[in-house]
C-alpha cells in the first residue's frame, strides 16, 4: 500500500530543573567606629541579590550577596540611624544530563530575619533566604499533519497555540548623579534607600528589541542628627537599550523585564561641600522571552478502504496565551495611628508577597499580601516603628486556565486623614500572562495491515439509518467509503446530521 506522510513539529517549553536552596544566615556584626551606639533596634531588612549565574560541567552555579540593613535609634532615641552589612553567597545545583537549556529563571527571596543588639556595638542577626532555580528546555513533538495515497482518507483538525521563541539577556549599567531636590536641605547621612528598575516600553523589531524604562531611587536621609530631622527624596534615571534576540519579529509577543544585579547609592558634596547630590550606580539585567502564536493543522483520524490502519497516538497539552498585562495600580489602606501620641509620620515603605491566582466566571484575580512599614515620631520626640499587613487583589476580565505573574512595589506614600488615621498608598507594578490549555491527541505513526486486507464488498451501495447528531466522518469510516461520496449522494451540506435520516452509502 503506497501513501505518503507529511510530518510537522510542535514546540513547547518543558521544565528541566525546579529546585530551591535554603540558605541560613547566622552572624553578628560590630558597628563601625563612626556609627553611634545602638539604643533600640527598629527594623531589620535582609535582601538577597543574585549577581551572576553560570553552568559549570554538571552544575549550575548562582552567586550573589545578601544585604542586611538595620534601622536603629541612637542614645538620644530621636534620630534614626542605619547600618548595613553584606556577605556573599553561592548556591550550587546539580544538573542531570539531557537537552540544552533554553532559559534560566533565578530568584532569591527572604524567608525571615531577626536582629537584636547584644551590646551597644554588636548586632546579632538570624534569618534565612531561599535561592530558586528553574531551567527550561524546548521540546519538539513530531506529529502527522496529513497523508496522501490511494484509498486513504484523513480528517484534519486546526488549532492555534503559543510556541516558545528566542530568549535573550543583556547586562548594562546606569550611573548618574542628581540633586536631592532644589528646595531640600543638605544631608548628613542616608537612613534608607530603595531602588527599583521599571521597564516602560519594549518595541520589537526584526532580530532585536528596544527597551526603555527608568531606575527609581527613594531615599530617606537625616538633615539634622541633633534634632532628628528626616527628609524624603526621589531620583529617577531613564535608560534605553537594544537587546539582540535571534528570530524576533514585530508580530511576536514578548515577556520582558529588568532585574537589579547590584546597586550603590551614596551622598555626594556640591561645590560648597554640602551633601546635596545623590550618586546612583546600578547594574541591571534585561531579559526577553519571546513567543509566537502559530496555527497548526494536524491529522486527527484516518482510515483506508482497503486495509486496517494501525495508528499510534500521543497526548499533548498545548498552551495558548490569551492576554498580556503590564500596569501599575495605587493600593490604598487607611490605618489608625497608634494611640500613644504620634506627632508625625516620618517615612513609609512597603513589601509585597505574591500569593496566587484564581480564574473563574470570566474573571481573573491575582492576590498578594502587602506589608506596610512606618516610622513615626511621638509627642516626646522619640521615633517608633509600626507595620501593617494588608491583602491585595488585582482583578480583571479574562477567561483563562491560569496566569503567570510577578509583582513589585515601585513607590510608597502617605497622607494624614485628620481623624487619627493615615492613608498609606503603595504603587504596585504587575506583569501577567494569561493562558488556556488545550489537550489533544497527536497522530504520530500510521502503519497499514496489508495481511488483513478487507474482503471486497459485493454490493455497490447500502442503506443506513442514521440518527440526528451523528458525524458523517464516523459513518464513512465504518462503511470504508469516502465521506464526500456520501455527502454528494444524499445532498448533505453539513458533516453533522441535523435529523434522523436514511442514507444511501456508495461503497468503494
Amino acid at each position: 500500500m503506497d501513501f505518503s506522510v507529511k510530518n510537522e513539529r510542535i514546540l513547547a517549553d518543558r521544565v528541566l530543573t525546579d529546585e530551591s536552596d535554603e540558605r541560613p544566615v547566622d552572624c553578628d556584626f560590630v558597628l563601625p567606629d563612626y556609627d553611634p551606639d545602638v539604643s533600640a533596634v527598629l527594623k531589620c531588612v535582609m535582601k538577597p541579590m543574585v549577581q551572576s549565574r553560570q553552568r559549570s560541567a554538571d552544575r549550575y552555579l548562582v552567586d550573589g550577596i545578601v544585604s542586611i540593613r538595620v534601622l536603629y535609634l541612637d542614645e538620644g532615641r530621636c534620630c534614626v540611624r542605619c547600618c548595613e552589612f553584606t556577605q556573599p553567597f553561592s548556591s550550587s545545583f546539580l544538573l542531570k544530563s539531557g537537552p540544552d537549556i533554553r532559559r534560566a529563571a533565578v530568584s532569591a527571596q527572604t524567608d525571615y530575619v531577626n536582629c537584636r543588639a547584644v551590646s551597644p556595638r554588636r548586632l546579632d542577626v538570624h534569618g534565612a533566604f531561599t535561592v530558586k532555580l528553574t531551567l527550561y528546555t524546548t521540546d519538539a513533538q513530531t506529529y502527522i499533519e496529513n497523508m496522501e495515497g490511494q484509498d486513504v482518507y484523513v480528517k484534519t483538525q486546526e488549532l492555534t497555540y503559543t510556541a516558545p521563541g528566542s530568549y535573550a539577556e543583556k547586562t548594562f549599567s546606569v550611573n548618574e548623579t542628581g540633586e536631592l531636590g532644589a528646595d531640600l536641605p543638605p544631608a548628613e547621612f542616608i537612613i534608607r534607600a530603595d531602588t527599583v528598575a521599571l521597564l516602560r516600553e519594549c518595541r520589537r523589531m526584526n532580530g532585536k528589541a528596544i527597551i526603555k524604562g527608568e531606575v527609581r531611587t527613594d531615599v530617606l536621609y537625616c538633615a539634622d542628627a541633633v534634632q532628628g530631622k528626616t527628609v524624603r527624596s526621589r531620583l529617577v534615571l531613564p535608560f534605553s537599550q537594544i537587546v539582540d534576540a535571534e528570530g524576533m519579529t514585530e508580530e511576536w509577543n514578548c515577556d520582558a523585564g529588568v532585574t537589579i544585579l547590584a546597586n550603590d547609592v551614596r551622598l555626594q558634596p556640591n561645590q560648597n561641600g554640602e551633601n546635596t547630590l545623590l550618586s546612583v550606580s546600578v547594574k541591571l539585567l534585561a531579559f526577553l522571552n519571546g513567543e509566537q502564536d502559530l496555527p497548526v493543522r494536524l491529522a486527527a483520524d484516518a482510515y483506508s478502504c482497503r486495509y486496517p490502519l494501525q495508528m499510534t497516538r500521543q497526548e499533548a497539552e498545548l498552551e495558548q496565551a490569551v492576554q498580556y498585562g503590564d500596569d501599575e495600580e495605587a493600593f490604598r489602606q487607611t490605618v489608625p495611628l497608634p494611640s500613644d501620641g504620634v506627632a508625625e509620620v516620618l517615612d513609609v515603605w512597603a513589601e509585597i508577597f505574591p500569593a496566587g491566582c484564581v480564574c473563574e466566571d470570566g474573571q481573573t484575580t491575582l492576590s498578594a499580601r502587602v506589608l506596610f512599614c512606618m516610622l513615626t515620631r511621638d509627642t516626646d520626640g522619640q521615633v517608633n516603628y509600626y507595620e501593617k499587613m494588608a491583602d491585595y487583589a488585582r482583578r480583571f476580565a479574562c477567561s483563562c486556565d491560569g496566569t503567570r505573574f510577578r509583582m513589585e512595589v515601585t513607590g510608597c506614600d502617605f497622607s494624614a486623614t485628620g481623624n487619627g488615621s493615615v492613608e498609606l498608598t503603595a504603587q504596585i507594578h504587575t506583569v501577567y500572562r494569561c493562558f488556556r490549555r488545550q489537550r489533544t491527541e497527536l497522530l504520530t505513526d500510521v502503519q497499514p495491515d496489508e495481511e488483513g486486507a478487507f474482503a471486497p464488498d459485493p454490493a455497490a451501495v447500502k442503506v443506513c439509518f442514521a440518527h440526528a447528531g451523528e458525524d458523517l466522518w464516523e459513518i464513512a469510516k465504518n462503511s470504508r467509503t469516502p465521506a464526500e461520496t456520501i455527502r454528494q449522494e444524499n445532498g448533505l451540506t453539513s458533516d453533522i446530521l441535523a435529523q434522523d435520516t436514511v442514507l444511501l452509502i456508495p461503497l468503494c
